[in-house]
């Protein structure tokens, strides 16, 4: 894979995949825009890591499940590194806790930030895609979002809908040339996943 010239951007990109996966579009030769929230300084070491590669990097803050935030990151995006030819949509959460003792910020957090937050960065970049006439979406949902998981039912009805969105996306924006795919990782070792682990 060469991607030298291309700008990806990463949310969640401080730990976990969206670390991995923004060092790994670096190394493959793209310039990485590392999205963080809570953990800004592991996201500024992540953008540091990347200069230290020879690629250009930012780190921006901005909480994925919240428009005016998704707006002033791609704005940022753009402004700073010219536009946006690779979105990996990464950022999740996860509580664990039995059906009935998942209350009502549980659910409607854990829906805001991993589905819809995954909504809003690919409404937000298509526009800027279909100006280059390509791009390349890549949605992290899980294998979860394919069968059942227990403890979990927000977390895992958030990762249906992002293989859901994937879907129409898909259907939708193939005609111009931009092409959405989702990954459906099983349990990896990383923070998100320790109350599971």
């Amino acid at each position: 894979m060469k991607l030298e010239g291309k700008v990806a951007f990463v949310t969640g990109a401080s730990s976990g995949i969206g670390q991995a996966g923004a060092l790994a579009l670096a190394e493959a030769g793209a310039d990485v825009v590392v999205n963080g929230h809570s953990q800004m300084q592991k996201a500024e070491e992540v953008a540091h890591q990347i200069e230290a590669m020879g690629r250009k990097a930012i780190a921006v803050r901005a909480d994925v499940s919240k428009p005016a935030d998704v707006d002033r990151l791609v704005a940022q995006t753009v402004d700073t590194m010219g536009k946006v030819d690779i979105l990996f949509n990464n950022a999740g959460i996860i509580q664990v806790a039995p059906v009935e003792e998942h209350s009502d910020e549980i659910w409607q957090r854990t829906i805001d930030v991993n589905l819809t937050g995954h909504f809003l960065c690919c409404r937000r970049v298509v526009p800027e895609m279909k100006k280059l006439g390509k791009g390349k979406i890549i949605n992290n949902g899980s294998i979860f979002g394919h069968q059942g998981v227990p403890n979990a039912v927000a977390y895992g009805v958030s990762k249906m809908g992002i293989h859901g969105l994937t879907r129409c996306l898909a259907v939708e924006l193939a005609p111009y040339k931009i092409s959405v795919n989702a990954i459906a990782p099983g349990n990896v070792v990383t923070p998100i996943n320790d109350p599971i682990v």
